[in-house]
Formats: structure tokens, C-alpha cells, sequence
């Protein structure tokens, strides 16, 4: 048990560099909230979602794993609750976007839903008072899913009981589909209701595979900077960094099926409404955005993930997953960013929010870690034989 100790040389530094780059960047973004509050709003909506992606993602890795046992979750499972668990911090970062509703949603102006004939129909679902109401309804859930998978999971350490293992399992039986209908509700009322008249029934699929694919690639990257010392050492052998791989290219994979197939759909019905999403998206510049998320969110990505070496050397894993996160954030700011710029320009905040704001969660983040064990007590991780060396040599 001695060896199961968390590996405090490598989170301290990550600590104070990510709290450094949180504070240093929130001066400027604050003085710029103050200057050009819709700007501000726009860029904080980009960077807002990419790190609530990361929360929702790990919670449905968690639950996906509990269901399906693989054998890659134990070595992640630590960090997947602590990335998880900050779904209290992501329902803090909220209010700024809570209070400038009216600069980024015409429905909530006054006014606004019976001003544009393509609200009518929604006028009731999208009052404010009953909108607020749903994301606290959302929020209560996550938090409550994702405090219960870490609450039993710690106590399965402390008392070895089978029993917390059989509620593991049963909750996030549960979970999955929780995660599935929240994440698509939200969608609906923080992403499609950005644009009034653009409908589809796909995006929550879409918005949950990205939280899947930013949570994994993210967590990738710090499991194998951990795994520099022990106990992950030991744990994350080329069996385990092969397993990530795959599930990474799997991911990829899926993202790509999701949006070509919204893409088949709604360009086929060739309605207007609905057409114009994707209109304002390629044309403008945007359509560069558009090839990179082809070549380089997808192409590029699938292709190194094909060799063998790449997904069972860690060196090789984490420039992919990291390359990864940067791609999905171009993603985020092309799906948003067009709602308000019909010409293609990156503002600084656009670059500047993202990293303060993941300052302060990265800080916060290996807080939470550091409180627990990196390695679940009671689970065998480590396979016998030659394949069992620590990948992490090879960073």
C-alpha cells in the first residue's frame, strides 16, 4: 500500500505553473471584459466549453468504464475523477455567461422570441427563468453523479468492500444514458439556440463525442507525465499507453462519423434553416477552419494512430493527444465563433481565455488529485511478462 502513495514531485510543478498562467492571464482578460464586454462573452463561451467538456468526458469515461471493466480505467481512473469532480468549478465559471445572456442569445433580450418567427414555436422553452432553471437541474446531476463515482470509489480503497464495487457498477449503468440526455439538453440550450432556426437532432451525439475525445486526449497527457514516478510507473505499461491509443483512435473515428453524417443529412434536405449553419461556416475564411478539421482534427490524427509504434510509445501518444486538444478547441471556435463574425478573424481573448481559464482548472484540478491515491487500491493493474515494462521510458 506504501507504493500506492500519489506522485507529489511532478503535480506541485504543474500546480504553480497552471496557477501562474491562470492568474497572469486573467488580468488581461479581466481589463478586456471591461473594454469589450461582447467580445469578452464570445471568447469566454469558446473557452467555457472546452473545459466542461473535459469534466463531462472524464464522468463519462468513469461510467463507460465501471460498465465494460477495461483495462485501461484503472490507471486513468484517479485522474478522471479528479478532472470530474471540478463540475463544482465549471458551475462557478458560469455566471459571467449567466449574466451577459442577452449579448450572446436572442432569446434572452427583451423581446427577442417574438421578435424572430423561427422562436415562436420555442417561446416557452426558452424563457430565461425556465433555461436557468434547466442548467441548475444539469449542473445538480453532474455534480451528484460524479461526487458518488469518486465518494465509492475512495471507500472501495479504505474498506475493500465488494459492495462498493457492485454500486459502481449499477451507478454508472445509470449514468451513461443520464450523461447522454444532459449533455444533449444542454447542447441544445447553450450551442443550438446560438443561431434561432438551425435544428439537429444529432448534436447532442456530437457535443457528447467531443467531451469523450477532449477528456481522453487531456487526461492522456497528464497520466503519462505522471507516470514518470510511481506508483503509475509501474502501472502504465505499453499495454496500457496501446489501450489509450486505441480508444483514441476510436474516438476520432466516431467524431468524424457524427459530423459528416449531420452533415450528409442537413445538406440533402437542403433546407434553408438549416443549410445556413453550414453556409456561414464555409464561406468568409471559415472554410479554412473547415479543411483543418478534416485534415488535421481527423486525417492526420487517424493516420499516426494506425502505427503500432505511435500508440504504444508514450512520447509519440502524448504529441498526438495534445495536438488533439488544440484541434478541438479550432472546432469549438469554428462551431461558435460564425454565429458572430461572418469573416474569419481569431481574437487574442479567443487564445488568451482558454489558457487563463485552464490555469485556474489545471490548478484546481491537481488539488483534487493530490488528495487520493493515483492508483486504485484494491485492482490488479499491472500485467506479467515482457509487454509489462513502464512505457513511460519511452518519453
Amino acid at each position: 500500500m506504501s507504493g500506492n502513495v500519489p506522485a507529489h514531485s511532478f503535480l506541485p510543478r504543474l500546480q504553480r505553473g497552471a496557477l501562474a498562467v491562470g492568474v497572469l492571464g486573467a488580468i488581461p482578460c479581466a481589463l478586456a471584459a471591461a473594454v469589450n464586454w461582447p467580445q469578452f462573452l464570445q471568447s469566454y463561451l469558446v473557452a467555457y466549453v472546452f473545459w466542461l467538456s473535459v469534466c463531462l468526458g472524464a464522468g463519462g469515461l468513469l461510467a463507460l468504464n465501471y460498465v465494460v471493466k477495461c483495462r485501461w480505467g484503472v490507471v486513468i481512473r484517479r485522474t478522471a475523477e479528479a478532472a470530474a469532480a471540478l463540475i463544482f468549478l465549471m458551475a462557478l465559471l458560469l455566471l459571467p455567461l449567466l449574466a451577459g445572456l442577452p449579448h450572446l442569445y436572442q432569446w434572452a433580450r427583451p423581446e427577442g422570441l417574438s421578435a424572430d418567427p423561427a422562436l415562436r414555436h420555442a417561446a416557452l422553452f426558452l424563457q430565461v427563468p425556465f433555461v436557468l432553471g434547466r442548467l441548475a437541474l444539469y449542473f445538480l446531476i453532474w455534480f451528484a453523479l460524479a461526487f458518488l463515482l469518486k465518494h465509492w470509489s475512495v471507500q472501495q480503497d479504505q474498506r475493500g468492500d465488494p459492495a462498493c464495487a457492485k454500486k459502481l457498477s449499477g451507478l454508472s449503468a445509470v449514468s451513461v444514458p443520464i450523461y447522454v440526455l444532459t449533455i444533449s439538453f444542454f447542447s441544445v440550450d447553450m450551442l443550438l439556440s446560438l443561431e434561432p432556426g438551425w435544428d439537429s437532432s444529432i448534436v447532442g451525439f456530437m457535443i457528447g463525442t467531443d467531451c469523450l475525445l477532449t477528456a481522453l486526449a487531456f487526461i492522456i497527457v497528464i497520466v503519462v507525465l505522471l507516470a514518470k514516478d510511481a506508483p503509475l510507473r509501474q502501472a502504465l505499461n505499453t499495454e496500457r499507453v496501446h489501450d489509450l491509443g486505441n480508444l483514441l483512435m476510436a474516438l476520432v473515428i466516431f467524431w468524424a462519423y457524427i459530423a459528416f453524417a449531420q452533415y450528409l443529412v442537413l445538406w440533402m434536405a437542403n433546407l434553408p434553416e438549416e443549410v445556413g449553419w453550414y453556409v456561414r461556416r464555409t464561406q468568409g475564411g471559415w472554410e479554412w477552419a473547415a479543411r483543418s478539421l478534416m485534415g488535421l482534427h481527423f486525417a492526420l490524427p487517424l493516420f499516426l494512430l494506425l502505427f503500432r509504434f505511435i500508440k504504444r510509445s508514450t512520447g509519440s501518444l502524448i504529441a498526438v493527444a495534445l495536438f488533439m486538444l488544440v484541434m478541438r478547441w479550432v472546432d469549438l471556435l469554428w462551431t461558435i465563433a460564425p454565429t458572430f463574425r461572418p469573416v474569419l478573424y481569431v481574437h487574442w481573448l479567443d487564445v488568451a481565455l482558454p489558457l487563463a481559464m485552464g490555469g485556474l482548472w489545471v490548478a484546481v484540478f491537481g488539488w483534487v488529485l493530490r488528495r487520493q491515491p493515483l492508483l486504485p487500491l484494491h485492482a490488479e493493474v499491472v500485467d506479467h511478462g515482457a509487454e509489462a515494462a513502464p512505457a513511460a521510458e519511452a518519453i
